[in-house]
């Protein structure tokens, strides 16, 4: 069975509405840690923050958020695709896909050359990411290789791959 779930953008001052998705969806306040002090900062792109609504009620929630890749000679824009999160009830409705799609949807019209995610590899493939290996794109951490994927959205000529590089509140989940 599938949900309808209308999408819509959260600009950093509304971020209060999304944070019990998190809370709901995780083990611990990591994740919706991490969401409120990304909201603090200029990685925090509101158009890019979308929240599934039903009823009026916010059920799901993904984020991405500017990041960097560091190469040997130049820093390239991506995108981290973090957290993903779905009120217990609604999961396996289609809701958190349909607004990673609509988020890769609405990333192609950045700057970013790429984005990040970590997780699993069965999931997020259906997206069209790949192992971040693949494109020489490197951990700033130990993480299985088969985890830490990226989707290419903008060809980027001569890149020969770099360091991921996350922004500040990513160090405190």
């Amino acid at each position: 069975m599938k949900i309808n779930a209308v999408v819509v953008s959260v600009p950093r001052e509304y971020v209060y509405r999304v944070l019990n998705i998190h809370k709901s969806s995780f083990s611990g306040t990591g994740e919706a840690k991490l969401v409120a002090e990304l909201a603090k900062t200029d990685n925090y792109i509101d158009e890019l923050s979308l929240a599934g609504v039903v009823d009026g009620r916010y059920i799901a929630h993904v984020l991405l958020s500017k990041i960097i890749i560091k190469s040997e000679t130049e820093e390239i824009p991506a995108l981290a695709l973090a957290p993903v999160a779905t009120l217990p009830r609604f999961r396996k409705l289609g809701v958190a896909s349909h607004l990673i799609k609509y988020a890769i949807n609405k990333a192609g019209k950045t700057r970013s050359k790429f984005i990040i995610v970590v997780g699993d590899p069965k999931f997020y493939s259906r997206f069209g990411f790949v192992a971040a290996s693949e494109y020489n794109l490197r951990a700033p951490f130990a993480i299985d290789d088969e985890c830490f994927l990226a989707l290419k959205i903008e060809d980027q000529r001569n890149f020969s791959g770099g360091e991921v590089l996350y922004s500040e509140p990513f160090a405190n989940i």
